[in-house]
């Protein structure tokens, strides 16, 4: 059966998700925070995956970065851009991304897959209020298909990551509501946040709703794949994540 633009949303998540955050605290993005001189990586973090939005106030970064708890947000990124300003973290964390693309897909099969179909999917998505989305899609794709396909992964995950801000809004979650309902106690605790929310069992089937919007909205951007694509950009990304 052919693989519907829902389904290929809906089975590339997760590891778009996890493998998109794998180079953000790794050991590529350790080595160019001490490199480059920032007091942490989550300096470099917050500072160069927030670059792309340009020399903003710190206040338009809490809310890109919704899901983390804003004095967190605003200490690190302050923190961050005043090493390098913002366009220069960005260049710095895009090159963490790029490097562990080179490190952890050379040898992975369907590295070339991800890189092409990937950015035709980014290439041809341009949602409304997808404001770090649209800044990583803005960066220069590098040749290499291992840096490429890192890149794309990673970009892929902004643009999740800003629709979900979305699906949350809409079913009227907060923000510690729906980190708490999709993590609990450690996940807010990952966050920043110093108690998760209460009674999350009785927000599960907004979360749950919020994720198949999600999905659907997610979808719309994988239909200028044909289903053939569909289906290798599916098996590449899962590859990728293995």
């Amino acid at each position: 059966m052919a693989m519907t633009a829902l389904e290929a949303a809906q089975q590339t998540a997760e590891p778009i998700v996890t493998k998109g955050s794998k180079f953000m605290f790794g050991d590529e993005a350790s080595a160019v925070a001490e490199a480059e001189g920032y007091p942490n990586g989550f300096a470099l973090y917050f500072a160069g995956r927030a670059g792309v939005l340009g020399d903003v106030d710190v206040t338009q970064v809490v809310s890109a970065f919704a899901w983390w708890e804003p004095a967190l947000v605003a200490k690190m990124y302050s923190r961050g851009v005043a090493v390098k300003p913002p366009h220069e973290a960005a260049t710095d964390f895009a090159r963490a991304c790029h490097e562990w693309g080179e490190n952890n897909l050379a040898t992975l099969a369907g590295t070339e897959t991800v890189a092409t179909l990937g950015r035709k999917v980014i290439d041809a998505a341009t949602p409304i209020g997808a404001a770090l989305y649209t800044g990583w899609r803005a960066l220069p794709v590098p040749d290499s298909a291992p840096a490429a396909a890192a890149l794309a992964i990673q970009t892929l995950r902004e643009l999740r990551g800003d629709l979900h801000m979305q699906a949350v809004a809409v079913e009227g979650l907060t923000v510690l509501e729906a980190v708490s309902t999709h993590g609990g106690a450690e996940r807010s605790k990952m966050f920043g946040w110093p108690a998760p929310a209460e009674d999350t069992e009785a927000l599960r089937a907004r979360w749950n709703k919020a994720e198949d919007t999600t999905n659907a909205m997610t979808s719309t951007y994988f239909e200028v794949l044909t289903e053939t694509e569909r289906e290798q950009f599916t098996a590449a990304v899962k590859a990728s994540a293995g």
